[in-house]
Protein backbone atom coordinates (compact mmCIF):
# COMPACT_ATOMS: atom_id res chain seq x y z
CA UNK A 1 0.00 0.00 0.00
CA UNK A 2 2.79 2.23 0.73
CA UNK A 3 4.60 1.66 -2.42
CA UNK A 4 1.64 2.37 -4.47
CA UNK A 5 1.25 5.84 -2.47
CA UNK A 6 4.54 6.77 -3.32
CA UNK A 7 3.25 6.08 -7.34
CA UNK A 8 1.31 9.05 -7.10
CA UNK A 9 2.02 12.60 -8.30
CA UNK A 10 1.39 15.68 -7.10
CA UNK A 11 -1.19 16.51 -9.56
CA UNK A 12 -2.64 12.82 -8.64
CA UNK A 13 -2.99 13.90 -5.27
CA UNK A 14 -4.84 17.76 -6.30
CA UNK A 15 -7.01 15.80 -8.72
CA UNK A 16 -8.01 13.35 -6.09
CA UNK A 17 -8.28 16.09 -3.24
CA UNK A 18 -10.78 17.65 -6.17
CA UNK A 19 -12.62 14.94 -6.11
CA UNK A 20 -13.16 14.67 -2.65
CA UNK A 21 -14.61 18.14 -2.48
CA UNK A 22 -17.01 17.30 -4.87
CA UNK A 23 -17.81 13.96 -3.46
CA UNK A 24 -18.30 15.75 -0.10
CA UNK A 25 -20.97 18.75 -2.10
CA UNK A 26 -23.23 15.50 -3.52
CA UNK A 27 -23.35 14.44 0.22
CA UNK A 28 -24.40 17.44 1.58
CA UNK A 29 -27.16 17.81 -0.94
CA UNK A 30 -28.61 14.33 0.02
CA UNK A 31 -28.42 15.18 3.78
CA UNK A 32 -30.34 18.06 2.52
CA UNK A 33 -33.08 15.58 1.77
CA UNK A 34 -32.88 12.87 4.03
CA UNK A 35 -32.02 12.30 7.83
CA UNK A 36 -29.62 9.50 7.35
CA UNK A 37 -28.40 6.77 4.84
CA UNK A 38 -28.54 2.80 5.32
CA UNK A 39 -26.40 0.92 2.80
CA UNK A 40 -24.93 -2.48 2.58
CA UNK A 41 -21.41 -2.11 4.57
CA UNK A 42 -19.36 -4.12 2.04
CA UNK A 43 -20.63 -6.14 -1.08
CA UNK A 44 -19.59 -9.85 0.13
CA UNK A 45 -19.55 -11.37 3.25
CA UNK A 46 -16.63 -12.07 5.74
CA UNK A 47 -13.25 -13.04 3.79
CA UNK A 48 -10.20 -14.84 4.93
CA UNK A 49 -8.30 -13.13 8.02
CA UNK A 50 -4.81 -11.34 6.90
CA UNK A 51 -6.28 -10.90 3.56
CA UNK A 52 -6.81 -7.09 1.86
CA UNK A 53 -9.83 -8.02 0.16
CA UNK A 54 -11.68 -10.02 -2.75
CA UNK A 55 -10.69 -10.43 -6.26
CA UNK A 56 -14.18 -11.38 -7.35
CA UNK A 57 -17.63 -11.05 -6.56
CA UNK A 58 -20.57 -13.24 -8.14
CA UNK A 59 -17.94 -13.62 -11.28
CA UNK A 60 -16.95 -10.36 -12.00
CA UNK A 61 -13.08 -9.06 -11.26
CA UNK A 62 -13.21 -6.44 -8.56
CA UNK A 63 -10.33 -4.14 -7.37
CA UNK A 64 -9.04 -6.91 -4.30
CA UNK A 65 -8.32 -3.25 -2.71
CA UNK A 66 -11.46 -1.37 -2.92
CA UNK A 67 -13.99 -3.39 -5.44
CA UNK A 68 -15.45 -5.28 -2.06
CA UNK A 69 -16.46 -1.83 -0.29
CA UNK A 70 -18.11 0.28 -2.69
CA UNK A 71 -20.38 1.48 -0.12
CA UNK A 72 -18.07 2.13 2.51
CA UNK A 73 -14.99 3.81 0.69
CA UNK A 74 -16.91 6.91 0.02
CA UNK A 75 -18.08 7.07 3.16
CA UNK A 76 -14.92 7.29 4.39
CA UNK A 77 -13.46 9.56 1.61
CA UNK A 78 -16.21 12.00 2.31
CA UNK A 79 -15.45 11.99 6.54
CA UNK A 80 -18.51 11.54 7.39
CA UNK A 81 -19.64 9.67 10.53
CA UNK A 82 -20.98 5.90 9.82
CA UNK A 83 -21.66 2.23 11.98
CA UNK A 84 -21.78 -0.74 10.92
CA UNK A 85 -24.55 -3.09 12.57
CA UNK A 86 -25.35 -6.96 12.06
CA UNK A 87 -28.40 -7.06 10.00
CA UNK A 88 -27.92 -11.14 9.20
CA UNK A 89 -25.99 -14.04 8.96
CA UNK A 90 -24.52 -15.63 6.21
CA UNK A 91 -24.43 -19.82 5.76
CA UNK A 92 -21.52 -20.10 7.74
CA UNK A 93 -22.74 -17.61 10.70
CA UNK A 94 -20.61 -15.15 10.68
CA UNK A 95 -22.38 -11.37 10.35
CA UNK A 96 -23.89 -9.60 7.18
CA UNK A 97 -23.06 -5.47 7.99
CA UNK A 98 -25.89 -2.71 7.41
CA UNK A 99 -24.45 0.48 7.36
CA UNK A 100 -25.69 3.86 8.84
CA UNK A 101 -24.33 7.13 7.52
CA UNK A 102 -25.67 10.52 8.98
CA UNK A 103 -24.19 13.97 8.34
CA UNK A 104 -21.32 15.44 9.70
CA UNK A 105 -22.48 16.25 13.99
CA UNK A 106 -25.35 13.83 13.56
CA UNK A 107 -24.18 10.92 15.57
CA UNK A 108 -26.73 10.80 17.45
CA UNK A 109 -29.12 9.98 14.49
CA UNK A 110 -26.51 6.91 13.88
CA UNK A 111 -27.28 6.14 17.04
CA UNK A 112 -31.05 6.20 17.36
CA UNK A 113 -30.98 4.03 13.95
CA UNK A 114 -28.50 1.52 15.10
CA UNK A 115 -30.82 1.16 18.41
CA UNK A 116 -34.21 0.68 16.50
CA UNK A 117 -32.52 -1.64 14.26
CA UNK A 118 -31.51 -3.48 17.52
CA UNK A 119 -34.89 -3.73 19.19
CA UNK A 120 -36.50 -5.01 15.80
CA UNK A 121 -33.44 -7.44 15.08
CA UNK A 122 -31.38 -8.20 18.32
CA UNK A 123 -28.40 -9.09 17.96
CA UNK A 124 -26.08 -8.00 21.02
CA UNK A 125 -26.32 -11.75 21.99
CA UNK A 126 -25.56 -13.71 18.88
CA UNK A 127 -21.54 -14.57 18.38
CA UNK A 128 -19.76 -16.36 15.30
CA UNK A 129 -18.49 -19.62 16.19
CA UNK A 130 -14.48 -19.01 16.92
CA UNK A 131 -13.30 -22.14 16.49
CA UNK A 132 -12.50 -22.05 12.71
CA UNK A 133 -9.27 -23.02 11.49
Amino acid sequence: MIAKGRSYSGVDYMTATHRRVILRGRFVDLFRRVDALVTPTVAVTAFAAGTIGVEEIDGRKVDSHLGWSPFSWPINLAGLPAATVPCGWDREGLPIGLQIVAPWLAEDTILAVAAALEQAQPWADAWPALDRA
